[in-house]
């Protein structure tokens, strides 16, 4: 008993120092970052993480960059959800706690960046800061309805593909045969005579 004691409570140790050594990493991750690199920097620190451990690094990475630079929180969040979505709810809400004035923005910007997660986004960033739940709900509500016709725009447009070459069914221009008896002010003679 008292040597499974002392084996938890070396257990406990190590996991609070890994906790706090992954802190420190992100930490000194953004020491030497420029502010306007700082999301593309997450992002890649994010990615790297193992999945075990991915969500507990994302969230140490947002209070890392929010530490340096406050006003980075949504761009941050939204460049870790779009590379890691399924941790986007605990980033996000993480984000919103220690900036509850933006949290409708924080929470904007991982909805637009893991649409899929939009709902529980809402619903984490709603919990963590409970003054913001009806704005965070209807932003979250606008961005997911923009992204839905954004995506019904691009399908739309990607229907259509040209290739080089000829277009079946469909006949060249005549070359006029004769030029034009009557010139019309501007136009060039010439350029129906060599085409």
């Amino acid at each position: 008993m008292k040597n499974n004691k002392k084996t938890m409570s070396v257990l406990a140790a190590l996991l609070t120092f890994a906790v706090t050594s992954a802190f420190a990493d992100a930490q000194n991750a953004f020491d030497k970052v420029p502010a306007p690199e700082m999301a593309k920097k997450a992002a890649q620190i994010v990615a790297k993480a193992s999945a075990s451990q991915k969500e507990q690094v994302a969230i140490d990475v947002v209070k890392s960059a929010m530490a340096k630079n406050p006003a980075s929180a949504s761009v941050v969040v939204a460049a870790i959800c779009k590379v890691a979505p399924d941790v986007a709810p605990a980033v996000s809400a993480a984000a919103a706690k220690l900036a509850k004035q933006y949290a409708a923005v924080i929470a904007a910007s991982a909805a637009k960046a893991a649409p899929a997660y939009a709902d529980l986004i809402a619903d984490s960033v709603s919990t963590a800061v409970p003054a913001a739940a009806e704005s965070v709900r209807t932003r979250v509500r606008s961005e997911a309805s923009a992204s839905t016709t954004a995506a019904k725009a691009s399908i739309t447009k990607s229907s259509i593909t040209i290739e080089p070459g000829t277009i079946s069914g469909v006949t060249p221009a005549e070359k006029p045969s004769a030029p034009a008896t009557s010139p019309v002010a501007g136009a060039d003679p010439k350029r129906y005579e060599n085409p």
